[in-house]
């Protein structure tokens, strides 16, 4: 008696426990595929369909015998292929082989987990693990890796430069690096743009990448101004500039918005005015006119104040004299009270440039003279003696009848 099914289903690589009654003892054929060939319980793992035969033997020697036939339905091979991701993304696992699927564990998995194919988005590194069935109810199991590789961290600095000069931008967080636009797989680049510009690196960590972006801004430049200026020669100007935060004056080399300078020639000067970062460059001109040569006559070396008036003459006309007794260009000795006076001849180019000439003169006073008798009254053909005094020399007038002495 067959205490199992009588011929039992088994899939590729199982057992079944074959078990059996009424006899004695048992003798089973063929041998392939059991553990033991005689009992009344063995252990059947054929690899393809086999009909075994059993021979039972009684006590009385009788025997009889039973067919059994163990079908061996093809198992199930589970197909799929590991994979790597990089943090964030997601990855495709699809499985051949079976009739029916089921994936596990589910909580990082998008779809149906009984699809043959399913989307995962793990955080970390994840088994996942894949139950198959085939239409005979044989089923298999297959794991599937899926490693979580960390991004790389990409940051690269921004940057403000002034027209004409040079920015570096350096990346940093990753292995390897490629930045658009520019072809350069270096993590530092010099950049010159003409107008605000932005940067793009793709940085590299195994298969994983990450972006970032540079922005280059042009930095407005000052606007300087400063002053020319017209001196005449020996005096001083003032340069003033305007518009910057911070002066340079060059060839001195002085700081300051302003400045006095007095050049001996026509000189020009370099400013440079800087906001802290950008700069401007402007030029000023210092015209240095040459002073005229003035000079005086007509003014004696010395007058009595009863001298009559003198005419004076500056060269080059049209200046201006100045001076005690001075009345235009006539200068009148009986207008001065002191020893001596001093007039200026001031000449004022058409440059505002002036030429002095000063003159001294001295003042000796006025003589005082008396004449004794004052009237005297005489018979014709007589004479009379009149004496002066208060003068070292004396002039008669008019002469007629004077016997001076």
């Amino acid at each position: 008696i067959v205490n199992t099914p009588l011929n039992p289903t088994l899939c590729f690589g199982d057992s079944i426990l074959i078990s059996l009654s009424g006899a004695l003892s048992y003798q089973w054929t063929p041998s392939t595929g059991l553990n033991i060939d005689t009992g009344a319980n063995v252990v059947a793992n054929p690899t393809v369909t086999t009909t075994y035969t059993v021979i039972g033997t009684d006590a009385n020697g009788c025997t009889g015998a039973v067919n059994i036939t163990v079908l061996v339905n093809p198992n199930i091979v589970m197909n799929g292929t590991s994979t790597s991701v990089c943090a964030g993304q997601s990855a495709t696992l699809t499985a051949t082989g079976a009739f029916m699927y089921m994936w596990t564990p589910d909580a990082t998995l998008n779809g149906n987990i009984f699809d043959s194919t399913v989307i995962a988005t793990p955080l970390v590194n994840t088994t996942y693990t894949l139950t198959g069935m085939n239409i005979y109810g044989c089923s298999d199991t297959a794991q599937l890796i899926v490693n979580v590789n960390p991004n790389p961290n990409v940051v690269v600095n921004n940057a403000g430069i002034c027209a004409g000069d040079a920015a570096t931008l350096i990346a940093s967080g990753a292995a390897s690096y490629n930045w658009l636009s520019l072809g350069s797989t270096n993590d530092t680049v010099t950049v010159s743009p003409l107008v605000t510009t932005s940067y793009t690196v793709i940085g590299t960590l195994g298969s994983c990448m990450d972006t970032a972006t540079a922005v280059v801004s042009m930095l407005a430049p000052p606007t300087v101004t400063v002053n020319n200026a017209t001196i005449c020669a020996g005096t001083n100007a003032t340069l003033t500039g305007n518009g910057a935060a911070n002066y340079t004056w060059l060839p001195m080399g002085v700081n300051g918005n302003s400045i006095s300078v007095s050049p001996a020639v026509t000189t020009t000067y370099t400013l440079i005015g800087n906001n802290g970062s950008c700069a401007d460059t402007v030029l000023t001109v210092v015209t240095v006119n040459p002073n005229p040569t003035a000079t005086m006559s007509g003014l004696n070396v010395s007058y009595c104040t009863n001298n009559p008036a003198d005419t004076l003459i500056g060269i080059p006309a049209g200046g201006i004299f100045i001076g005690a007794g001075v009345n235009g260009n006539i200068f009148n000795p009986s207008q001065i009270a002191g020893a001596s006076a001093t007039v200026t001849y001031t000449y004022t180019d058409v440059n505002g440039c002036v030429a002095v000439d000063s003159q001294t003169t001295s003042m000796n006073g006025s003589a005082v003279i008396t004449v004794n008798p004052a009237l005297s009254t005489i018979c014709n053909s007589s004479s009379a003696v009149i004496t002066a005094s208060g003068a070292t020399n004396y002039s008669w007038a008019p002469s007629t009848g004077l016997n001076t002495t």
